[in-house]
């Protein structure tokens, strides 16, 4: 029985996941999406360091969670740009 059970959620989340046109987005093309909003919020705020700082200090968890979520992103673009850079 426990399998049906796990075998009719994982073919509820594939078929979520094809009419989730992010789901079938690559890397590049999400990343593009991402720099694209990080640029409407930093044009919101000056400067996208503005934006993490004024999220930082909200009393919304979810803007916090945005904060961490914007520095990690940049923190591996970050680090990607060098890798890159050393090949």
């Amino acid at each position: 029985m426990r399998i049906k059970v796990i075998e009719a959620r994982i073919a509820r989340l594939e078929a979520s996941q094809r009419y989730n046109a992010r789901a079938r987005m690559s890397h590049v093309q999400l990343d593009r999406q991402l720099l694209a909003g990080m640029n409407e919020i930093a044009a919101d705020h000056g400067s996208i360091g503005a934006a993490v700082t004024a999220m930082e200090a909200s009393p919304d968890p979810i803007d916090q969670e945005l904060a961490r979520e914007i520095t990690s992103f940049i923190e591996q673009q970050r680090i990607e740009r060098e890798r890159r850079a050393a090949h």
